[in-house]
């Protein structure tokens, strides 16, 4: 009997692992079937930052018009605002398709309930017809008088550019007769709190998301691609692959786990996505000779590149009918319009160069908003896994600790993004397999391995100044592998001196403003911030802070320096998970018997000592702009604010103790594999049910 387990547990154990998988994955299906009965899909969802409008009474009449280009329209719904108090007045909504009333319904004041949806079905499903058609909603309150009536919420942003939202006196012919444009009212005139460039948070819903079946089934055929290929690498096969050097074997996992997480985590639900991606366009709107944005500074793009915006941030399975809807779509580049974001200052171009060209080439190819960005993240991707391989072949030691960070959840949907963390990110880990190379591997480091560190320290610093630190490291890199003293000294010049340089460069008038400004809000909030100068005047005030933030949130800085919060932090993965890839990282951070030891007490201390001065960097730099006084611990950091760190302290931790009998590199990458599998369908769980 113990012949034979041992024959067979190898396959009893793939076999449940896939079990576990099948199961998983029938789970999620069926908690989406239940979602659905509840909560039908969208074909319009206009939501975004939202104020109320002003309060309705007898006579007002709100007026929004939709365009729908397809599907089968099963209702609608309004979010309504009471105030906080109930409402004596009933809310009348009408519901058309050109001149045809397609539902009316009556809501007694006592079932409108303050920030809630409200649903109104038809009775009977209606389809669009080919080439879409004019919808319009219409809202009344016959009996309100001011003080005992309702509102309805607006976006604070025109997010819906296809439609228009009017309030005023009409008469019942102007009601279904003509288009309402944008800033203009059809006989009636604006009262207070309407907005002539908004919209109604309204849901326009059908009985499902055609697309999202799609999504299920390529998600469970690229799950099964893996598992496939996890259960052949497990028997042994295939054998050019176990013998493929680490640095390819990252480079196509990165490729191949980023295309998982760029598809599972819709556009722009990357932590301030919306914000990159518009800086990132408005370059490229230079770059062809165009306006890049108007007198506010908001990014002028193309109509179809409002597909996506800041409304879906928090992504649902609305979002993934959102991509496939516009999967194939053209555009023209012709008119344009502003996107929902604002052009990010103090940005050099070059931290966007992939996506750079992304944006650039689907624009000459007269691509749509989907394939446009998803084209500006892919060469992101893509550009993060050549970074990737190179960083991992120069690493002369613990190649599986740098590899295994490169392959983090939140690694990997950063580096799919079209975020400058992509960059950031990618170059950071280049450094560490660079400097550690120059420092123990090396025989000779020349100009261009001085270029190189240098390169990064010019592209890094002015994108995040706290992780200037981490490249005195170059101080390490020994004098004897150097031509001459001189050059030693003026290589550390050209890559300390050269971040600094570009930090002041690009950073410095920000800098003196963070640092002299006195009277402001918290950039959370409306209450008063905290300046350099309280710090100054009550030095264990901050101290106080610092130590409280550790002991409040270390386990939120450790899961989400893994991944266990992707998105806004609005996609929480199972603590499992984060749990197993703690494990991957410790273990693959233990050296191998017959390997040297190369990082010693000198090098170790300066390095944990950088890290720490960054550390506390990034806590000064939250401290003085997110934190508001009083606050019981610094706001607003985050662990992907420490995946710089981790590539330079787990090599540290290697130790003469504690020794594995051979290498783990590939066998920790097989488990990561299998652990983002289930983090893949936990964040598609999510989104799908939100």
């Amino acid at each position: 009997m113990i012949g034979l387990w041992k024959r067979w547990r190898r396959t009893a154990g793939l076999a449940l692992l896939g079990l576990v998988l099948l199961l998983d994955m029938l789970l999620v299906h069926h908690q989406y079937s239940l979602h659905m009965q509840e909560h039908p899909g969208a074909l319009l969802r206009i939501s975004g930052e939202r104020d109320v409008t002003g309060e309705l009474v007898k006579g007002s009449v709100f007026v929004q018009d939709l365009w729908l280009r397809e599907g089968t329209v099963t209702g609608l719904s309004l979010e309504f605002a009471t105030y906080g108090r109930a409402s004596r007045a009933k809310a009348q909504v009408r519901f058309y398709r050109e001149k045809d009333l397609l539902g009316e319904w009556v809501v007694p004041g006592s079932e409108i309930f303050d920030n809630q949806a409200r649903r109104f079905d038809l009775e009977e499903p209606v389809r669009v017809a080919d080439g879409g058609e004019r919808f319009r909603v219409v809202v009344r309150a016959p009996d309100g008088t001011p003080g005992n009536s309702f509102s309805l919420y607006r976006t604070k942003k025109d997010l819906y550019r296809e439609g228009a939202l009017a309030e005023g006196t009409f008469t019942e012919e102007t009601l279904t007769e003509g288009t309402l444009a944008k800033g203009t009212l059809v006989e009636g005139t604006r009262t207070e709190g309407a907005a002539a460039s908004t919209d109604l948070v309204l849901e326009v819903y059908q009985s499902g998301y055609p697309g999202v079946k799609l999504s299920f089934l390529l998600l469970a055929v690229y799950t099964g691609g893996l598992y496939l290929f996890f259960c052949l690498y497990a028997g042994g096969f295939p054998k050019k692959m176990r013998q493929a050097p680490l640095e390819r074997v990252v480079f196509a996992l990165v490729l191949v786990l980023g295309t998982g997480y760029m598809f599972v985590m819709p556009p722009h639900s990357a932590p301030d996505e919306p914000a990159h991606f518009a800086t990132a366009y408005a370059y490229t709107d230079r770059i062809l000779g165009q306006p890049a944005c108007d007198e506010e500074g908001y990014v002028y793009v193309r109509p179809e590149d409002m597909v996506y915006n800041e409304a879906q941030k928090n992504p649902t399975a609305y979002s993934y009918q959102l991509f496939w809807d516009h999967f194939l779509s053209r555009a023209g580049d012709g008119e344009k319009i502003t996107f929902g974001s604002r052009m990010l200052n103090g940005v050099w171009p070059v931290a966007y160069l992939p996506q750079i060209l992304g944006i650039l080439l689907a624009r000459s190819l007269r691509l749509g908003g989907v394939p446009l960005i998803m084209l500006a993240r892919g060469m992101s991707l893509l550009f993060y896994a050549f970074c990737s391989y190179q960083a991992v072949r120069r690493m002369p030691f613990a190649k599986g600790a740098l590899a295994l960070t490169v392959l983090l959840p939140m690694s990997l949907e950063l580096g799919a993004s079209c975020s400058y963390d992509s960059m950031m990110l990618a170059l950071s880990y280049l450094f560490s397999g660079q400097v550690w190379s120059c420092i123990y591997e090396k025989e000779r480091v020349g100009w261009r391995d001085w270029g190189l560190l240098t390169f990064i320290a010019v592209l890094v610093v002015p994108l995040k100044i706290v992780y200037w630190p981490l490249f005195v490291l170059c101080l390490l890199i020994p004098a004897a592998k150097c031509t001459s003293v001189r050059h030693m000294w003026a290589g550390r010049a050209c890559v300390l001196g050269g971040g600094l340089v570009s930090m002041l460069a690009v950073r410095l008038y920000q800098i003196v403003y963070y640092l002299t400004r006195t009277s402001f809000h918290a950039a959370k909030g409306q209450w008063q911030g905290i300046s350099l100068a309280d710090v100054l005047a009550d030095p264990a005030m901050g101290i106080r802070l610092l130590a409280e933030s550790f002991r409040s949130q270390g386990d939120f800085y450790l899961s989400t320096m893994v991944g266990g919060k992707l998105g806004w932090l609005d996609t929480e993965i199972p603590d499992y998970l984060v749990y197993g890839f703690w494990l991957l990282l410790l273990l693959a951070a233990v050296k191998v018997a017959g390997e040297r030891q190369y990082v010693q007490t000198r090098e170790r201390l300066l390095a944990v000592g950088a890290s720490a001065v960054s550390v506390l960097a990034i806590f000064g730099v939250f401290l003085l702009t997110w934190t508001a006084a009083g606050a019981d611990h610094i706001d607003g950091v985050q662990g992907r604010y420490f995946l710089p760190l981790l590539a330079i302290l787990l090599p540290c931790l290697r130790s003469e103790r504690i020794k594995l009998r051979s290498d783990p590199a590939g066998a920790l990458l097989a488990g990561a594999v299998v652990l983002h599998l289930f983090v893949l369908w936990a964040a598609f769980q999510i989104n799908l049910l939100r």
